[in-house]
């Protein structure tokens, strides 16, 4: 009896460890025909701007989430709001210092379903000024009426610029800019 116990627990084991370990579909995003953007508010007013230059690798498969993972890297100087002095100011030392620290990036810990059918939440590090951060993503991923073989990304995220030392000096009083700063992410996911 204690031998069949110990074989169907190593039966278990390696099959547990082999769905893990299986390969994943792994996608990319065609910059083309995504985005990554961002809204923030000065002053009380709302505004919007977005980063023209990311990448990412998404290994996914809702069967196995344990072994699912995302990963991004955004161009920090690609940040864009249509105002040239708030963009010239983003990018400089008291905000993304785009100079010293180029790349924000992002690297799934895991990834669970939630109550809805069809969405998911990656919980990750998001590092922005070589602060590293736990942020929650939330996202769905659905077939692309585009293209067959391309999948479609739509998640969110909501950060406090202020825990990652964006707006320094004057620019840390949340009267002038609030410390909320949602992200909103479009990808056009092609095969690896």
């Amino acid at each position: 009896m204690r031998l069949a116990q110990t074989l169907t627990s190593g039966i278990v084991l390696v099959l547990a460890t082999t769905v893990c370990n299986a390969e994943l579909p792994t996608y990319v995003a065609d910059p083309t025909a995504s985005s990554v953007a961002f809204t923030g508010s000065q002053e009380g007013l709302a505004f919007t701007g977005n980063f023209s230059e990311f990448s990412t690798r998404i290994e996914f498969d809702p069967e196995n989430l344990a072994g699912s993972r995302i990963s991004a890297q955004v161009a920090t100087a690609s940040a864009d709001t249509d105002n040239e002095d708030r963009d010239t100011l983003l990018v400089g030392n008291d905000w993304l210092a785009s100079m010293l620290w180029p790349t924000a990036n992002f690297v799934s810990t895991a990834i669970t379903s939630t109550n809805i059918p069809g969405q998911f939440v990656a919980t990750g590090n998001l590092t922005l000024r070589d602060v590293a951060q736990a942020v929650a993503l939330t996202f769905s991923i659905t077939n692309s009426p585009e293209q067959p073989e391309a999948k479609r990304f739509a998640g969110t995220m909501k950060v406090q610029r202020l825990n990652f030392g964006v707006g320094r000096g004057d620019w840390a009083d949340t009267r002038w800019v609030a410390d909320d700063v949602a992200i909103t992410i479009d990808l056009l996911l092609m095969p690896e």
